[in-house]
């Protein structure tokens, strides 16, 4: 892969179909290429052969949950010190704390969130 094919692509991992078409479409409007998969099985292998600049993980998904999947990706020398924006309808200031101070993660939205903060949130994250 290229460093710049690598320079714009994002990661995403949602069980949502229609959250991963709005998160598609939101970031190649901001240059960005996306690869996604509803399947978190097979969300670290795809993260690791395609070592993306940065993973938006959602938090809540069946058979296995997104912090299992963060665990994963961060027990993984080819995908740890990418960055992990955790996308989440959990809001609570517990969730939040829990991702941010104590999992480390580069941010943490708020589902439903406007398409122009998801934007933001990768652009200031990357320095683009």
């Amino acid at each position: 892969m290229t460093n710049e094919h690598r320079r714009r692509l994002i990661a995403a991992i949602d069980d949502d179909g229609d959250m991963l078409e709005l998160v598609k479409l939101t970031l190649s409007r901001g240059g960005f290429e996306v690869i996604s998969t509803s399947n978190p099985q097979k969300a670290v292998s795809m993260v690791e052969e395609n070592q993306p600049l940065l993973v938006l993980l959602d938090l809540m998904m069946p058979q296995m949950d997104g912090w299992q999947v963060f665990e994963a990706l961060r027990a993984n020398e080819a995908t740890k010190s990418i960055p992990i924006v955790l996308m989440t309808a959990k809001n609570s200031s517990v969730d939040r704390l829990l991702g941010l101070q104590i999992a480390h993660a580069a941010d943490y939205l708020n589902k439903p969130f406007a398409p122009d903060e998801l934007l933001s949130t990768i652009k200031r994250l990357l320095a683009v």
